[in-house]
């Protein structure tokens, strides 16, 4: 099965293939460029490397968030648009799942890939390996606070992996909590997405319709939170409304 994987949740863009069981072509560019000029010419210059013919790909895999908005957003509508124009399966995946997939941890250890969401938040979530090797979701992905994260992990009783770039960005809050000290902390701030990992994995989820198929932010924009704390007596699909009129 020939599969692409992309994901642009964060400052990395990755894109990844593979076909019958084996990974084919990876690219990843971990600087801030503009996702939207440079994912298209990327899959397209992946693709004609490996001889494929866009009518060949059967399977879309894509992290859909949380993350950046602008990232998510990009990734999400190329993933559908190819589904759809080439008849092929659309696969979602956790952005965060996707940091920790398919990544040789131990299965006594809570891993807890986390992206900055400013003002002191974060978008997390807690895997760990089962005994047959497979990542299971202890707690699913979030919206919250660091301090209050880190009071929740401290009550799992187990060794951490934080995983991320972003991960460093906490290392001072991690270094003061002297309960996760005693836990056992480990950063992994030099892991980027694995779409290698979503790649292989693709063929073993079911698919989703690439019609209804949307965005995880987690969280709204500051934009419609402050359009919301104006309007507290409105429907949320109100926004949308206000927006196309005028006053």
């Amino acid at each position: 099965m020939k599969v692409i994987a992309i994901d642009t949740s964060n400052k990395a863009m990755a894109v990844a293939l593979a076909d019958k069981g084996q990974i084919v072509a990876v690219k990843k560019i971990n600087i801030k460029r503009n996702h939207s000029i440079q994912l298209m010419p990327t899959i397209e210059e992946l693709v004609k490397e490996v001889k494929w013919q866009p009518t060949d790909i059967e399977r879309i895999a894509v992290a859909n968030g949380p993350g950046s908005y602008t990232g998510v957003r990009i990734a999400v509508t190329t993933a559908k648009a190819l589904a759809w124009s080439l008849k092929a399966d659309l696969i979602t995946y956790s952005s965060l799942e996707s940091m920790v997939l398919g990544q040789p941890y131990m299965p006594d250890q809570l891993l807890v890939p986390l992206f900055d969401a400013r003002r002191g938040h974060v978008y997390t979530g807690m895997y760990r390996l089962n005994a047959e090797g497979k990542l299971t979701t202890v707690v699913a992905d979030r919206h919250i606070d660091f301090e209050s994260w880190m009071e929740e992990l401290v009550g799992h009783h187990m060794p951490v992996v934080f995983v991320g770039e972003d991960a460093n960005g906490f290392s001072k809050e991690i270094d003061e909590n002297k309960s996760l000290k005693t836990l056992g902390i480990t950063i992994r701030s030099d892991d980027l997405p694995q779409v290698e990992a979503m790649a292989l994995d693709a063929p073993n989820r079911m698919p989703v319709s690439s019609h209804d198929m949307t965005p995880n932010y987690l969280k709204l924009t500051e934009a419609e939170e402050n359009w919301i704390k104006d309007n507290p007596h409105s429907k949320r699909g109100h926004l949308v409304e206000k927006v196309k009129g005028t006053d």
